[in-house]
């Protein structure tokens, strides 16, 4: 069997899931319950530090 050898970044695969949850969210905050916007409190800082660290590496 091929296996792929391709490196996979790991900051964009942990900002595509911060994106991920941050739209499930806001989508649970707006049809379901406002007590949904509380966790944005802690997942949109880390996924600004994801994107920061994406392009930190990046510019290397």
């Amino acid at each position: 069997m091929h296996r792929n050898s391709r490196e996979v970044s790991v900051s964009g695969t942990v900002t595509l899931m911060l994106v991920l949850v941050n739209g499930t969210i806001l989508a649970a905050g707006l049809t379901d319950n406002r007590a949904w916007y509380k966790l944005l409190l802690f997942t949109l800082p880390a996924l600004l530090i994801a994107l920061i660290a994406g392009s930190r590496m990046r510019s290397r």
